[in-house]
């Protein structure tokens, strides 16, 4: 192997344990933060714009079947919407 066969492969094991050490600090990368952001802020949009569904949904149908109030609480409670059920703070 010659010298500049020698220096390549060194060059080249050097880039490679500096990009798997930089790859290490990606999480502190601003633009992955911001992105990590962005995708959070979404996700609570989403569940705060679904919280606002259920809730018309119950809204409808207490207007629709007043005289079964007490079944729509069963149900609600069977599919998973507590007493405490509210938007995401």
């Amino acid at each position: 192997m010659t010298r500049i066969d020698r220096s390549a492969t060194e060059g080249d094991l050097y880039e490679m344990r500096h990009r798997a050490e930089l790859q290490q600090y990606a999480e502190n990368d601003p633009e992955v933060l911001n992105n990590l952001k962005d995708v959070s802020k979404r996700a609570y949009d989403a569940a705060n714009r679904w919280t606002d569904n259920i809730f018309a949904l119950q809204q409808w149908c207490s207007n629709s079947f007043p005289q079964a109030a007490e079944e729509l609480q069963k149900v609600y409670q069977e599919v998973g919407i507590e007493e405490d059920f509210d938007y995401i703070e």
